[in-house]
């Protein structure tokens, strides 16, 4: 039995292998391309069957780890791992992510991580009867969070295709105005909308507004943001203000409606690809990092006019996009519960049997 904080050597309970050159590229294939950050593409053939966990061998994505729950071809960029018990590899998963593998890397040049450097690592776990009940918890979290991005996904996408139904084009003047909303240098705790957090999640970061540099937009109601910085990358966020202030970057135009239509209809128009043609026809600057659309600009494109629609199906609409958000929402708690859990669990500071209470 293995004791709490015991070391273990993983090349003592984990196989590893290399990936091979990655296959030519097929969209339609059945099978993931794995490279070292996560999938690169599709192919019709696969090098290694699931589930086995994946780490990013090289440059600047080493020490990465991604679970593969099915068959897969894994590239040569890559290292494959599987448990010696076949019934542990999300397990070791979890495992890996308290070896802080991206700081054990070799080679004088870009970091390199290799089977022998893995094979003798060695890291404190608690005894080996709770491995199989941790690994059950925390992939638990993990399905919800999946769960809750794939309810938020299809509801938007619903919301969106319903509000394009509408017969006749108008300008989003007609639905939205460019918010008057000043700008603040925040103090306390504020929600940060931020391009880097929409990137990551689509929620805002809540942190100390005086870790904040430059004035924001102050937000006092529910608010469409769309961002006006590289329409290449559509942008286009339901803000809710919370219980604390909200400050979004300048970069954002903030949206809200008319008397005719609900925050909710203006948001589900603006993330059609309609709306983000137009945005990318109407850029100015010469380089692809630093382009930009004129907000002046934005009340002219043109949009679906949800007016015209039923009641049922705006109602329908509104309801989708509150669901989207609060699938976002209930994603990003069980995520922080995980990241919790997970380093308690393998210190042995908490038991499983403490988390079922």
């Amino acid at each position: 039995m293995w004791k709490v904080n015991e070391p273990v050597r993983l090349g003592d309970h984990i196989a590893f292998s290399n990936g091979k050159t990655s296959p030519a590229r097929d969209q339609g294939g059945n099978y993931t391309i794995w490279g070292s950050n996560g999938p690169i593409g599709r192919a019709d053939t696969s090098n290694v069957k699931g589930p086995f966990v994946v780490i990013g061998r090289v440059g600047a994505y080493c020490g990465s780890l991604h679970y593969v729950p099915e068959d897969a071809w894994v590239t040569d960029n890559a290292i494959i791992c599987r448990a010696l018990d076949s019934g542990l590899n999300r397990f070791w998963f979890y495992a890996l992510q308290t070896a802080s593998l991206n700081r054990r890397s070799g080679g004088s040049g870009q970091p390199l991580l290799n089977q022998g450097i893995l094979r003798e690592i060695r890291i404190d776990l608690p005894e080996s009867e709770q491995w199989l009940d941790i690994a059950r918890v925390l992939g638990a979290l993990d399905d919800l969070i999946e769960a809750n991005r794939a309810i938020s996904h299809l509801a938007a996408a619903q919301a969106a295709a319903l509000a394009s139904t509408s017969p006749s084009r108008v300008h989003l003047s007609d639905l939205a105005s460019v918010a008057d909303v000043r700008q603040f240098r925040p103090g306390g705790p504020v929600d940060h909308f931020s391009i880097p957090a929409f990137d990551e999640r689509q929620l805002p970061e809540r942190i100390e507004g005086d870790a904040i540099k430059s004035g924001k937009l102050l937000l006092r109601q529910p608010t469409v943001l769309v961002s006006r910085l590289n329409p290449q990358t559509p942008r286009v966020w339901m803000a809710y203000p919370r219980d604390v202030p909200a400050a979004a970057s300048t970069e954002f135009v903030p949206l809200v409606p008319t008397d005719s239509a609900a925050i909710e209809e203006v948001w589900a128009v603006c993330v059609s690809d309609g709306f983000s043609a137009q945005m990318r026809a109407r850029v100015t600057g010469t380089t692809g990092s630093h382009q930009r659309v004129d907000k002046s600009l934005l009340p002219e494109l043109m949009v679906a006019d949800v007016r015209l629609l039923d009641s049922c199906k705006r109602a329908t609409i509104v309801s989708l996009v509150r669901e989207a958000h609060a699938s976002l929402v209930g994603a990003a708690e069980a995520a922080i519960t995980h990241d919790e859990l997970l380093p308690l669990l393998m210190s042995g500071r908490v038991r499983v049997r403490d988390v079922a209470r």
